[in-house]
């Protein structure tokens, strides 16, 4: 967990997020956890190509939305399924600003830092 993100004003880039963390850890290698139904929006992010070259995007595919063939067809995507988990960061931000309860929806450790924080309210 990093607060990179939370030291900028403005808008937050995935692009400028990674630079700097590859900045503070240049030996490490980066990868980027998105959903299934992120992959066909990720032409729309902001320098996107420049993105693909700093990380490895790992698909999470969701047993109820299977990715189509063409869609598994970029080989520098690695893709994993995972277990039904109807849960999304949406509804997480969501609850939080409801003053909804969160707890077994995350790590114990990032609730407690959610909540600390005041991220999301």
């Amino acid at each position: 967990m990093s607060d990179v993100e939370f030291e900028r004003s403005g808008p937050s880039y995935t692009i400028d997020t990674i630079a700097k963390l590859q900045r503070a850890y240049p030996d490490d290698t980066f990868f980027f956890i998105i959903g299934g139904d992120m992959v066909n929006q990720l032409e729309d992010w902001y320098k996107i190509e420049q993105l693909k070259k700093l990380v490895t995007f790992i698909v999470a595919e969701r047993p109820n939305d299977p990715l189509s063939h063409k869609q598994k067809m970029n080989p520098a995507f690695i893709y994993v399924s995972i277990p039904q988990l109807d849960l999304s960061s949406s509804t997480i931000r969501e609850r939080v600003k409801l003053n909804q309860s969160i707890r077994y929806l995350l790590p114990e450790n990032v609730r407690v830092f959610v909540k600390e924080h005041g991220l999301y309210e």
